[in-house]
């Protein structure tokens, strides 16, 4: 397609000379919006064992939460870096939540999700197929939103 034209999107009420539907944007806001919220239920969740003096899980999740509003900030105001934004948060929740609880050693930089005798709690388990579907969400939308505009 040539530089400076857009894509023309067939929709119920006719066609569309914007690159993705409102009804895409909207989805992509939602998913964005909901990444924070789980972010902050995750914190909130009660822990069974022993919490160790981990400092970089609560500040990584204060960076992804932050940065995840300002990718909802941008998407509710139209920026075109908004939805790459929301990916790339999406990407650092998953690695650092990954990297954070999944890593079989406690030490001050690692919380992993099971106690002395391996279990987890309910909590945990919960949350962590929360973050999952929500980071899975937003890869989503914002894929789509991207692949629409081009930019992948």
């Amino acid at each position: 397609m040539p530089t400076g034209t857009t894509n023309t999107k067939a929709t119920s009420k006719g066609t569309s000379n914007t690159p993705t539907s409102g009804s895409d944007r909207r989805r992509l806001r939602w998913a964005a919006a909901a990444l924070p919220v789980v972010n902050v239920i995750h914190a909130l969740a009660p822990a069974p064992h022993h919490q160790h003096e981990a400092i970089a899980g609560p500040i990584m999740g204060t960076i992804v939460t932050l940065g995840a509003i300002v990718a909802l900030a941008g998407l509710i105001r139209g920026r075109e870096w908004a939805a790459r934004l929301a990916l790339i948060v999406a990407g650092a929740t998953a690695a650092g939540f990954a990297l954070f609880h999944a890593l079989p050693v406690r030490t001050s930089v690692t919380e992993p999700y099971w106690g002395d005798d391996g279990s987890a709690s309910t909590a945990q388990v919960l949350t962590l197929v929360l973050i999952a579907a929500v980071v899975a969400w937003v890869v989503v939308e914002a894929s789509v939103h991207l692949r629409s505009r081009r930019v992948f």
